[in-house]
């Protein structure tokens, strides 16, 4: 009866080891500081959960934009460390030759305007933006042709389109002169990427004579592309 009992237990043991490696590993793949690293588009109230839980936003653009795309899960902690790193060394910037490689900031094809030049083309379009990813801001012309602002556009599963953004000085403005509610989140601020704002954005884009302000353009680089070349980039360093 004992000798039973025991072939009955290795019996329900083996079992259950059978049916636990034919399940679905949670956190399977490269580390990350949510529970899983399997993507899978969420609402942007999930993602206000999971940064309000885990992460404070930074004041500062660039780190908050970085969180928010971790906290989609969409950049892993290596991965994200690596980027954070990358801005480091700048002579007076953080958008360094490192940073500007990991977000393919420097393919002049890549920067859009809000005036037709060359690259033919002059509008932010809703309809380009599938996925989430970085907006980084260049100026075009003036004393200093530079990269200034970075912010976050979120891609839900219903497919609604989301702008985050901190200390973004004239371009927060401008998203906020549409007279539309938005939602802080510490120092960061999050609008409904509707056409109005689309067309705020497009108008800030362009030189002011009145207020001095310069041209400016901007990039848009999707979170896996920026995950997959962060990782390039950290195994040839």
């Amino acid at each position: 009866m004992k000798i039973m009992k025991q072939q009955v237990l290795i019996t329900t043991l083996t079992t259950a080891l059978v049916l636990l490696s034919a399940a679905p590993v949670a956190n399977a793949g490269l580390p990350s500081c949510f529970d899983s690293t399997e993507y899978q588009p969420i609402t942007e109230q999930e993602l206000q959960a999971r940064v309000n839980k885990k992460e404070a936003l930074s004041a500062i653009c660039y780190r908050s934009s970085l969180c928010l795309a971790k906290g989609e899960k969409l950049l892993t902690k290596k991965q994200l460390t690596i980027i954070e790193k990358s801005t480091s060394g700048g002579k007076g910037t953080r958008y360094t030759e490192q940073f500007r490689e990991i977000m393919n900031l420097d393919d002049p094809t890549r920067v859009r305007t809000s005036l037709n030049d060359i690259n033919d083309i002059n509008t932010l379009k809703l309809s380009d933006i599938s996925q989430s990813g970085f907006i980084n801001v260049k100026t075009l012309e003036g004393q200093f042709v530079e990269y200034i602002h970075t912010a976050y556009i979120q891609v839900t599963a219903d497919g609604k389109q989301f702008l985050y953004t901190a200390n973004g000085g004239g371009f927060d403005t401008a998203l906020m002169g549409t007279g539309e509610t938005f939602v802080k989140m510490g120092s960061t601020k999050r609008f409904a990427l509707t056409d109005s704002a689309a067309n705020a954005l497009n108008d800030y884009f362009k030189a002011n004579p009145v207020t001095h302000e310069p041209q400016k353009g901007f990039a848009y680089t999707p979170a896996e592309e920026a995950a997959y070349r962060a990782s390039a980039f950290g195994n040839n360093v």
